[in-house]
């Protein structure tokens, strides 16, 4: 989906920034410079509706959405969310005044549901994670911990989240640190593991080199599979928490199927990368809509990947993987089973229950 440029067009996506499935399988995504959400159906491949025109403000950032129907759009510039219903289908109504806005938040961008329908909230400077009931009130049952003992932060410049409700488990991207950090779903505590580096106990802190090549962006859970955006290296990393050999692992022990739970990886580096100073007069006009980024970068050349979501179609008995393929200006989608037939992984077909909700509500 997107054309590869710029622009405002019907079908053109301009910096897309978050994704989400609805309950019932349609791509929400956030066009963040046209400050509209376009809804796609992903089994027909086409566009069906778009909302939010009129009624977002500032710089909408991540989406998710909650097994009753209610969708939040975050905003990282204004500190808000925007909340919206969903009618059915194509069609989804704003509900009044955007929430959040005394919270104090600096830089508010992944937003996810769980399924009590919990609102979880990930502030990028703040470095924390915040939980509030249906109510919209703060939950008291939730004490973050983000802070080591010597006062440094646990995460630094964060998004992405996805929580594994059957496991007790909240993944946090952690961009800066290139991890993945690991909280409990009950408390919000620290559980002193990672994945994508070593991890040392006594300092707990990161030890040896990372499997991303920087900023870790998306996370999103299918069929036991944690899905992560490498957003430098092009990649969609793919790790099996079914494996506890999984954390706190270095680089040097995660590459290939050795049992410790990576699997490989999604995409490839561009060939053209925009976010080079060398490209910042194409980058102006691809912007402007001049120049179609899908002639230097065919599909699965990733180009500053962004969030990810999945959604198991229950149907036609197939998974589906969203990507924001940001500046190649379109979202990328894969299809599990084609995927899983390649790798030998589970889900080519079969449903799995415990991870359907997750998978959902765990994009950045």
């Amino acid at each position: 989906f997107g054309t590869g440029h710029g622009g405002a067009g019907e079908d053109d996506i301009d910096r897309p920034d978050g994704l989400t499935f609805t309950r019932d399988g349609l791509l929400l995504a956030t066009d963040a410079v046209n400050k509209r959400i376009k809804v796609f159906d992903v089994v027909k491949g086409k566009k069906i509706g778009e909302f939010g025109r009129g009624v977002i403000r500032g710089d909408v950032v991540n989406i998710a959405v909650a097994d009753d129907g209610r969708v939040l759009i975050t905003d990282e510039k204004l500190g808000i969310a925007y909340p919206f219903r969903s009618l059915g289908g194509a069609s989804f109504k704003s509900e009044g005044e955007p929430l959040f806005a005394g919270e104090g938040f600096r830089k508010l961008g992944g937003a996810a549901f769980d399924s009590q329908g919990r609102t979880y909230l990930v502030d990028a400077i703040l470095n924390e994670v915040r939980r509030y009931l249906r109510d919209g009130s703060a939950d008291p049952s939730w004490h973050f911990e983000k802070a080591r003992a010597d006062g440094t932060c646990l995460l630094q410049a964060t998004e992405g989240i996805a929580i594994d409700e059957p496991a007790g488990i909240v993944y946090v991207a952690n961009e800066e640190g290139s991890t993945i950090q690991l909280f409990d779903y009950k408390t919000g505590r620290y559980r002193n593991a990672l994945i994508g580096r070593g991890f040392d106990p006594g300092s707990r802190r990161p030890a040896g080199r990372s499997l991303f090549k920087e900023s870790v962006e998306g996370l999103a859970i299918l069929h036991g599979y944690l899905l992560a955006v490498d957003e430098a290296g092009g990649r969609i990393h793919i790790f099996d928490l079914k494996e506890p050999g999984v954390v706190n692992q270095d680089l040097e022990k995660l590459t290939g199927r050795d049992g410790k739970g990576y699997i490989g990886y999604l995409g490839q580096g561009s060939k053209l990368d925009l976010d080079l100073p060398k490209n910042s007069g194409l980058k102006k006009r691809v912007k402007a809509g001049k120049v179609n980024m899908n002639k230097y970068n065919p599909p699965n050349y990733l180009c500053s990947p962004d969030a990810v979501a999945a959604y198991y179609e229950g149907a036609g008995g197939e998974s589906y993987i969203a990507l924001a393929d940001q500046l190649n200006y379109r979202v990328a989608i894969y299809r599990w089973s084609e995927v899983a037939k390649a790798r030998g992984l589970r889900g080519g077909a079969k449903r799995h229950n415990s991870t359907n909700r997750l998978s959902r509500t765990g994009g950045e």
